[in-house]
């Protein structure tokens, strides 16, 4: 999705809208779990058990959400 998301986003290929929809959906959820991962990363786990399990398991299931595409 990442060389999609660039080729339109550069107009180096032509999408139909629904192609294009798609991708845009795709690439905004990536941005999602990426940040949710700064955040995990950032995370004391020892300290913040239940925050850091939360996080994990939300990151978890929009990893599975993409899976399903």
């Amino acid at each position: 999705n990442q060389q999609q998301y660039y080729d339109f986003k550069n107009g180096l290929l032509q999408y139909s809208d629904k192609k294009i929809t798609e991708i845009m959906e795709t690439h905004a959820q990536v941005k999602v779990i990426d940040k949710l991962l700064d955040t995990y990363k950032d995370i004391d786990l020892e300290g913040n058990e239940n925050e850091a399990s939360d996080l994990r398991d939300e990151i978890l299931k929009l990893i599975d959400e993409l899976n399903k595409k």
